[in-house]
């Protein structure tokens, strides 16, 4: 399992090609930490944009912090 920090995440929201050329040659599952996800919607303006967060996000594993992830 790879975790994805918020930058990378952004950059993909962003459509940024490189990144996610990037990302898509990484081996599955793909994960985010509770800690990623909760940046990115704090970064959301509206509610539209916090269903397209949700949306995306559902893409992916959700990890709750512990040791092994902090």
């Amino acid at each position: 399992m790879i975790l994805l920090d918020t930058n990378v995440l952004i950059e993909i929201l962003k459509n940024d090609k490189a990144m996610i050329a990037r990302v898509s040659e990484l081996a599955m599952p793909l994960a985010v930490s509770s800690i990623t996800a909760m940046e990115l919607f704090y970064g959301a303006i509206n509610k539209d944009e916090t269903r397209m967060l949700s949306r995306f996000l559902d893409r992916f594993r959700l990890m709750h912090v512990d040791a092994m992830i902090s």
